[in-house]
């Protein structure tokens, strides 16, 4: 497991940003893949699940947006819920766009 901690910046789909807190953690599942050749089979990267907390929460009534985190990263996120400042979310890595 990862976690990814700190400070970073929201944008909605118009653009609007907001600074806020946020932690991550990026669960990285395995699959033993098999072959006639070597029956015992090797662990190769499967699925990975994003899930998290960011404060405070702005833009709750929208639907997708993007978390930029302070290493650079980017991550599209969902609020799952909302309770008072913060709110549980599911991210995936952002879509890189050709500029």
């Amino acid at each position: 497991m990862q976690t990814l901690k700190g400070t970073g910046t929201i944008r909605n789909s118009s653009g609007d940003t907001e600074t806020v807190n946020y932690e991550l953690e990026i669960h990285q599942e395995y699959i033993r893949s098999k072959t006639l050749d070597n029956p015992e089979g090797e662990l190769i990267p499967g699925l990975k699940s994003i899930r998290g907390h960011i404060t405070p929460v702005y833009f709750s009534d929208e639907g997708k947006l993007t978390l930029h985190t302070e290493d650079g990263q980017q991550f599209t996120v969902i609020y799952e819920s909302v309770s008072g400042d913060s709110a549980r979310v599911v991210a995936n890595p952002a879509a890189k766009s050709g500029s």
